[in-house]
């Protein structure tokens, strides 16, 4: 038997939805989309097909019907701003520019009445 061009597999999923949904009746069928990270790849000789090989895969998210849009929000990491901010035109551009409209009162005065 040949090997084909691209490895296929056929998947089983593992674990539980974190997400809960009403509850079906027995016999009904529902579609969820379902995001899921591949934990393993085994492969299994089989009598009448050849080799079957099988990708498990751990549940990430579920939501109901189809929805393309699953793990969107997840994939996309916080980014950080490192660019220089524009100079704001009210901050002073040197030392002088501080402390020039401050008027000196004579400094501090004490409770003991002292000089």
């Amino acid at each position: 038997m040949t090997k084909p061009l691209i490895e296929a597999s056929r998947v089983r999923f593992s674990g539980l939805s974190t997400e809960a949904f009403e509850e079906p009746p027995i016999g009904d069928t529902r579609v969820f989309t379902v995001r899921a990270t591949c934990t393993a790849i085994t492969e299994q000789d089989m009598k009448s097909e050849g080799t079957r090989r099988t990708a498990t895969m751990k549940i990430v998210e579920v939501r109901e019907g189809v929805d393309p849009k699953i793990g969107e929000d997840d994939d996309a990491e916080p980014q950080l701003d490192f660019s220089d901010p524009e100079p704001a035109s009210s901050e002073p551009e040197s030392i002088g520019e501080v402390i020039s409209g401050i008027k000196f009162d004579g400094g501090p005065v004490f409770s003991g009445g002292g000089n």
